[in-house]
């Protein structure tokens, strides 16, 4: 009865640990949380064809994850979605693994909360600066229908 114990105890011991490293392997090997302020200005023209402009602005805290087997990710309380990391410099000087994100359009508009139903096709890659020195503001504009565009002005704070 004692070996039997003894065995059991073993074989617990050994996937409590199988269990832990398995944890360890899927944790992110980086994980970067930063300000996103953002304000939404909405464009158009109303029945008299005058431009209407309405605007809202957002605060929130984003988290961007480098993860050995998932690639990069960027959460929003919104969603997560994949990026790509480019390295635009060759300076030996600059460590970081890149400083640019490709996201894919309709992705990053759905993060900033405008509602894919009401997006004009997307598909394009958009450049989002990821450097400690970059612009201190970025501008997209999504175009929801042929009269009304959503212009996002975004302030990462590193």
């Amino acid at each position: 009865m004692m070996i039997v114990k003894s065995i059991f105890f073993v074989l617990s011991l050994a996937l409590t640990l199988l269990c832990a490293a398995a944890e360890v392997k899927a944790a992110p090997s980086l994980v970067f949380p930063f300000s996103a302020n953002w304000e939404i200005l909405r464009s158009g023209f109303n029945n008299t064809l005058d431009v209407a402009l309405e605007a809202d602005t957002y605060g929130e805290e984003w988290t961007l994850e480098v993860r050995p087997d998932d690639g990069i990710l960027l959460r929003t309380p919104r969603g997560t979605i994949k990026a790509v990391g480019v390295k635009s410099s060759d300076d030996p000087a600059e460590r970081a693994p890149f400083d640019l994100l490709v996201i894919n359009e309709k992705q990053l508009a759905q993060l900033f909360g405008i509602q894919e139903d009401s997006l004009a096709p997307l598909g394009r890659e958009i450049f989002l600066d990821f450097r400690s020195e970059g612009p201190e503001e970025q501008t997209f504009t999504f175009k929801a229908n042929p009269k009304y565009f959503v212009s996002v002005v975004l302030h990462l704070q590193l």
